[in-house]
């Protein structure tokens, strides 16, 4: 009996060191890994700007919503910025008609105080002269005023004026509802909504749904 006791110790102990000990794994069976240093060197992304792109310069359109009560602040980029750009926008807006031309734009007073300015330079009013050869004469009151809005705050805003003397074949602006006279000028209007992509505008602002409002009409509803 004691002779047994000791077999199966023995076969225990036994089966205990065998559930202990590694298993070998066949090494035919383990994946291939080739990865190193020197075979995966690892990515180098190029930040390096492109030389064959333009550089883009961004600027600063304005349009009527589509019912217009209120002015957006449309941010467009181009290769540069200049008169004729932002007129060729604001036609594009269906702010001006097809065909508009500027017959002369040109600045007076002192330069902008904003970040870049020479030093020892003074602040002082900065008025811009705008003279096109047509405006849209179809407009009632509020798009009329829209219109002006776009084309006033558009100039503005891109050459830093403090306002600008709009008129149409040299002559100041004048229509059924807004006459101006040579004091008159067009300053900065803030209630624009927001400011937009171009990709995210459309090119009609909805000013040929708007009827336009007669004189009478209008002194007979107020």
């Amino acid at each position: 009996m004691r002779r047994f006791s000791i077999f199966m110790i023995g076969v225990l102990a036994l089966s205990m060191l065998t559930a202990c000990s590694p298993t070998k794994v066949d090494d035919s069976l383990r994946p291939e890994t080739s990865f190193s240093p020197e075979t995966n060197p690892p990515v180098v992304i190029d930040r390096t700007p492109d030389p064959n792109l333009p550089a883009l310069e961004m600027m600063f359109v304005y349009r009527s919503n589509s019912d217009a009560t209120e002015l957006e602040r449309v941010q467009v980029n181009e290769e540069e910025m200049n008169e004729q750009v932002l007129l060729d926008k604001l036609i594009e807006f269906g702010v001006l008609d097809e065909g508009t031309e500027i017959l002369s734009f040109e600045v007076v007073g002192d330069i902008p105080m904003g970040p870049g300015a020479p030093a020892g330079a003074s602040g002082g009013e900065r008025i811009g002269t705008l003279d096109l050869s047509q405006v849209p004469t179809s407009l009632g009151t509020d798009a009329e005023i829209m219109m002006l809005g776009a084309v006033g705050n558009t100039f503005i805003e891109n050459y830093e004026l403090d306002k600008l003397k709009l008129l149409v074949n040299g002559a100041n602006y004048e229509s059924g509802h807004i006459v101006q006279g040579d004091d008159d000028y067009l300053e900065y209007d803030t209630e624009y909504v927001n400011t937009v992509d171009e990709e995210e505008t459309e090119e009609d602002p909805g000013w040929g749904m708007l009827e336009e409002v007669d004189e009478e009409e209008e002194t007979t509803a107020q």
